[in-house]
């Protein structure tokens, strides 16, 4: 599993100009990633963090039934873990 940040969604969940963040991102990671600034029709932005590994326990399929229950672990690239029953 990657992180894919949905750029203007990110912009409205923390209240700020989508162009703002794109300005931050982009100075924040060096310059790494110049088509924050120049491609505004890209909507979206793989962070340059490491991966997800997510541990279902129940029945996959029941995913997307709001009615069943499942518990996940997902764990991140520094070994730490967050546990989500849902």
């Amino acid at each position: 599993m990657e992180p894919v940040w949905y750029l203007p969604g990110v912009a409205a969940r923390f209240g700020i100009d989508e162009g703002l963040l794109r300005r931050g991102l982009f100075e924040d990671t060096g310059g790494s990633y110049p088509e924050l600034i120049t491609r505004g029709d890209l909507k979206v932005f793989l962070p340059p963090i490491g991966g997800l590994t997510v541990y279902i326990f129940g029945n996959p399929a029941n995913m997307s039934d709001p009615t069943k229950k499942l518990a996940l672990r997902v764990h991140d690239v520094s070994l730490l873990s967050l546990r989500v029953v849902c």
